[in-house]
């Protein structure tokens, strides 16, 4: 009784840990150097992504108990923005490591502190009205060090943040995590906020730390990041009162599961250029998507094409930080578009970045361009030879 209930949760907690800890290292090793990394020691954002994942499971302790804590740790452990953002070197992993422990300490410290300074029975408003005011305090604090860093405002773009979510989630957790809050919303209105303080009081941060991105702009997925822990530990306490002692619902939970998880499995390693079964069905915004998230991290993935294929010489027109010197030697030759095609050198193989790419061909900003700049003589642009993640390659005829 006493293993089961106090150290078997912890020993699936570890093996989900180590779990995550190999992917994340396996998967970090096919990467180039990306945008907006300080440099290339990966072992450092892995370390405080599976600190991320413990740290959920016991935030999440507080609410849900040993076994249900564990729901939202493998959420977060399997969610494809933790899976990308967690192996680059970049400030979002830890924003978001910043923004639970703030969550952590709000629920642990300020029900003490509150009772301490007022004498009778806490007040449901009092108790709120004090955490909102320290976690706006929390969310100006990560939010303006992630803008004075300059590096996640690379991956602002146009796109809209619930779209941007809404198409890089898997099916499966966006439709649990909208029922979980759903019904989680749906029963504190029911019972009342008195009975769900501490509920309520997540939900106020998520509020107000959604409030904050939307006034600065920021709609980038990376920055849903920081608030994806508190998101599926709210969904999660949805879920568990609405499963309670139901066995046919934890089948249906545990279906829903093994059908992200399959999904994260065939994405493995290229989790930055995942997309779920909704975007995939509309290739314009799978096309406006991938442009989005390439970050330079395939370099070292097209070089072992290059090599695989006895490629002698290619066109590369690379979108990144990282060098082809480096990977490709007297293989590599510098590209763009105004070079007009390479089978005019006698060079038959083209790559390029699908981000270049789609910024050249791309009618939507409706800026005028030099008709040179847009890879007009790249015929059948769509339809390139091979895809290596987000490196697009042609053998031109």
């Amino acid at each position: 009784m006493f293993v089961s209930k106090y150290i078997l949760p912890f020993i699936v907690l570890a093996i989900l840990v180590a779990t995550s800890g190999a992917v994340l290292i396996t998967s970090a090793g096919h990467d180039s150097v990306v945008i907006g990394e300080f440099y290339d020691v990966r072992i450092i954002p892995i370390i405080a992504g599976l600190v991320l994942i413990a740290l959920t499971y016991f935030v999440s302790r507080i609410n849900l108990g040993r076994w249900w804590a564990l729901l939202p740790a493998v959420l977060i452990a399997s969610s494809p923005a933790f899976l990308t953002y967690a192996r680059y070197f970049t400030v979002d992993i830890f924003g978001a490591l910043i923004f639970l422990i703030a969550v952590f300490v709000i629920l642990r410290l300020a029900p003490a502190i509150t009772y301490r300074r007022i004498p009778k029975r806490i007040k449901p408003v009092q108790y709120i009205a004090w955490i909102a005011i320290f976690a706006s305090i929390a969310a100006l604090v990560t939010l303006e060090w992630q803008r004075t860093n300059g590096f996640a405002d690379f991956l602002a773009n146009d796109i809209e943040f619930w779209r941007n979510y809404l198409l890089k989630e898997s099916i499966p957790i966006m439709i649990l995590t909208a029922f979980g809050i759903i019904w989680l919303i749906c029963r504190i209105l029911k019972e009342g906020v008195k009975l769900h303080l501490e509920e309520t009081v997540m939900l106020v941060m998520l509020a107000l730390y959604k409030l904050f991105i939307v006034s600065e702009s920021l709609t980038t997925y990376s920055y849903f990041l920081l608030m994806l822990p508190l998101v599926y530990i709210l969904a999660s306490l949805g879920i568990k009162d609405f499963i309670a002692d139901s066995r046919t619902k934890v089948i249906g939970l545990a279906a829903f599961l093994l059908w992200h998880g399959a999904s994260m499995g065939l994405a493995y390693p290229n989790f930055s250029v995942y997309i779920n079964e909704i975007i995939a069905a509309a290739p314009h915004l799978e096309q406006k998507i991938t442009a989005q998230y390439d970050l330079g991290q395939d370099l070292k993935r097209f070089s072992q094409y290059v090599e695989e294929n006895n490629i002698s010489k290619i066109a590369l027109d690379y979108f990144g930080e990282d060098s082809p010197e480096k990977h490709l030697g007297e293989k590599y030759v510098e590209w763009q578009s105004s070079y007009r095609s390479p089978k005019e050198k006698d060079i038959e193989w083209f790559g390029v970045s699908f981000r270049n790419l789609y910024e050249a061909r791309s009618t939507s900003s409706g800026q005028a361009r030099d008709p040179e700049n847009q890879y007009l003589w790249l015929l059948n642009w769509e339809n390139p030879t091979a895809k290596v993640g987000n490196i697009w390659i042609y053998k031109i005829q």
